[in-house]
């Protein structure tokens, strides 16, 4: 983007920050009422619907990057009023396509062979058309029917220049205003950043089929389109056609034909195997990229948007869930403060009675009515005026649950998210515990103890030496060296524990062993044993010596 462009673009984006950037327009509500935004409610006034109608026409016309912006946004009901998500909602899927003359000539550059050789038929006219790129028809020499997806030209260098001045503008804007740092609106567009530039490389698109294929083999009911290596670049993206239709396009005696309780259900529990086991999941499962197949499946379309879930989220994640099902405010409370960044303005107080507030709203209100996806905004709501800031992936989450639970109740108006999650929760917690017992983790536990061993005594005495300069230790010395004894005591015995633990896990990886034998067991699992018998003697031993 030259810097004329760039110029253009800043003075767009201040007219867009005076015209609808009003200090009103996120203090619309507080935490608790924005639960109320699936129950009946006080309809939007006149001036504010023309207000929100003129922001999406605004972002319609300031093209592609601020398209896909504003169908972020529109997820957003921490942040923005029923009547602004309601007008940013039309922007999905309703961009003009752009020409067939286009499309060939990116797909004849990327494959390096024309159109006609690289595929048997191609209908000119797209199935789809979406901020980022169009979806054509097209069958392969084989004879295979495929969805040939193709980036719009020029889009990559647009989209970057257009997020670079928004960051720009944001980092003036959070040192000025209070609440622009309050809701840390930097760190949406931030995100935004990093979730679009995936989407703009339809190779890494392609991995996702795959590897979302694979992790949804225990799945029957659930299909994901196999990428066409061959045929896919960087711009160009060939899939499996898959046929069906929308979920919300059946009326109830289909669903009924094709068991829809069934499929909310599975549904449901695959994504949470997705996020809290797998820890990748496709986080864009609204009605129009989930498709009912004609033998009774869901297909799951359009993988741009994904997310990869760290292993200390994930766990966070699962704790939250189980407590909001149970209606644990505090504990809602103490994951997110364990999980967030707080800043200067971080009231810790205030942020309690806040989760205890919405948590007791969600428990008294009916399924039917409010949404697991919604109360995760309305947490991350409350974080914001509480000064804590919430990762990333926390509306994220929300968005997708949002979605799925939008998705489950059209295929079975009786689903309910929290029931499925208090039935889901123990087999989902089981199964991460199965993965997280493995040799090496074992093995790097016990090391952790031991070094936690080793180290609590220094680490103690460094604390009381810290007291002198003002930190109040209430320890009387004369019991310090017990106290330091029992802790060493403890830590002993948790070893001695895991050291069981990887004896029979590393006893069951060599049973198999039959390079020779003793006594008519595997040679390796006998001296494996042995010598991990006498190891856990000796600490025994140690053990059982030093518990005066």
């Amino acid at each position: 983007m030259t810097a004329r462009a760039h110029l253009s673009r800043y003075l767009q984006l201040l007219q867009l920050a005076v015209r609808h950037g009003r200090r009103d327009l996120l203090e619309h509500a507080q935490a608790t009422d924005l639960l109320s935004g699936d129950l009946p409610q006080e309809p939007a006034t006149p001036a504010e619907t023309a207000r929100a109608e003129a922001l999406a026409h605004e972002l319609e016309r300031m093209g592609p990057t601020f398209i896909k912006f504003g169908q972020l946004l529109s997820t957003r009901a921490d942040l923005l009023p029923p009547a602004y998500l309601e007008a940013l909602e039309r922007l999905q899927d309703k961009v003009a396509p752009f020409p067939f003359a286009q499309v060939r000539a990116i797909i004849e550059r990327e494959l390096g062979r024309p159109l006609h050789e690289a595929y048997q038929s191609f209908d000119e006219v797209p199935v789809a058309a979406a901020s980022l790129g169009q979806v054509h028809r097209a069958v392969l020499p084989s004879g295979e029917p495929v969805a040939v997806k193709v980036l719009r030209p020029g889009i990559r260098e647009r989209v970057r220049g257009d997020i670079a001045a928004m960051q720009s503008l944001l980092r003036v804007a959070q040192r000025v205003s209070e609440t622009a740092y309050r809701f840390d609106l930097l760190a949406t567009v931030d995100e935004f950043r990093r979730v679009v530039g995936r989407e703009l490389d339809y190779r890494a698109e392609a991995v996702h089929l795959e590897r979302l294929r694979t992790n949804l083999t225990a799945f029957p009911n659930l299909i994901v389109p196999r990428p066409i290596a061959s045929h896919t670049r960087s711009r160009v993206l060939t899939m499996q056609w898959m046929e069906g239709r929308k979920v919300t396009e059946l009326t109830p005696a289909e669903l009924a034909q094709v068991r829809g309780h069934a499929l909310a259900q599975e549904l449901f529990r695959a994504y949470l195997q997705q996020i809290l086991v797998d820890g990748f999941y496709h986080a864009d499962p609204h009605p129009g990229n989930v498709l009912v197949t004609p033998d009774g499946r869901l297909a799951l379309l359009d993988l741009g948007m994904v997310a990869a879930v760290p292993e200390e989220f994930r766990d966070a994640l699962l704790r939250l869930l189980v407590a909001l099902a149970e209606g644990k405010g505090d504990a809602v409370a103490d994951v997110s403060i364990e999980t967030g960044e707080r800043t200067e303005l971080f009231e810790e107080r205030r942020f309690r009675r806040l989760m205890r507030d919405v948590v007791a709203n969600y428990s008294a209100t009916p399924a039917a009515s409010v949404k697991g996806g919604r109360l995760f905004f309305v947490l991350g709501r409350a974080a914001a005026e509480a000064g804590l800031r919430m990762p990333p992936e926390f509306a994220l989450f929300g968005k997708t649950l949002m979605n799925l639970e939008h998705v489950g109740m059209t295929l079975d108006p009786q689903f309910d998210p929290n029931d499925a999650v208090q039935r889901y929760a123990n087999d989902v917690f089981g199964e991460r515990l199965r993965q997280g017992f493995t040799p090496r983790a074992v093995l790097q536990g016990v090391v952790d103890v031991e070094r936690l061993r080793q180290q609590l005594p220094m680490r103690l005495q460094r604390l009381l030496d810290q007291s002198d300069d003002g930190i109040p230790v209430r320890l009387r010395l004369a019991e310090t060296d017990r106290f330091i004894r029992a802790i060493d005591r403890i830590a002993n015995r948790i070893t001695v524990g895991l050291l069981v633990a990887a004896l029979i896990v590393s006893g069951t990886m060599w049973v198999n062993y039959q390079n020779f034998t003793l006594w008519g067991f595997p040679g390796m699992v006998v001296i494996g044993y042995a010598l991990a018998a006498g190891g856990a003697l000796v600490l025994i031993r140690n053990v059982m010596t030093s518990n005066d």
